[in-house]
């Protein structure tokens, strides 16, 4: 069976949302990531499939990386563009300081609060991105 980046994206976003509002900041900062992931790996598997998203695992720097590398033809470049964003730019602190290994830490050693209001604004972002793939039924 195929990922379904799309579903998962929206399941994470809600649960990201739903986490941050109950204060639980650490474990939204989790799904948030995961939100970033889902936009990245979606939009690497558009059409002839710019990376393989399941050989980049879960990092987010690397997925950016390749997509803003690989999408160089005309074709792909011209179809991908209004949906792509650079998240090293968009999404900086989620580039920064998520890690999926970090769901393993004391939750007051390092996502908080003020980290989860900036990953809340970027998750969004890639969120927004996806919806936008979404109703030009461009996925």
């Amino acid at each position: 069976m195929a990922d379904n980046f799309l579903d998962t994206a929206e399941r994470m976003r809600d649960s990201c949302i739903f986490l941050h509002k109950q204060k639980h900041f650490h474990n939204a900062c989790y799904m948030a990531g995961y939100v970033v992931e889902c936009y990245l790996k979606l939009v690497g598997s558009i059409g002839s499939s710019v990376f393989n998203p399941l050989a980049v695992r879960h990092n987010i720097n690397r997925m950016n990386t390749e997509l803003n590398y690989r999408v160089t033809s005309a074709t792909t470049l011209s179809a991908i563009r209004p949906y792509l964003i650079d998240v090293a730019v968009d999404c900086p602190n989620i580039c920064a300081a998520w890690d999926p290994l970090k769901r393993y830490e004391d939750k007051s050693l390092s996502w908080n609060e003020a980290l989860s209001n900036e990953f809340q604004i970027e998750q969004e972002k890639c969120f927004d991105m996806i919806n936008k793939m979404a109703f030009n039924s461009f996925i």
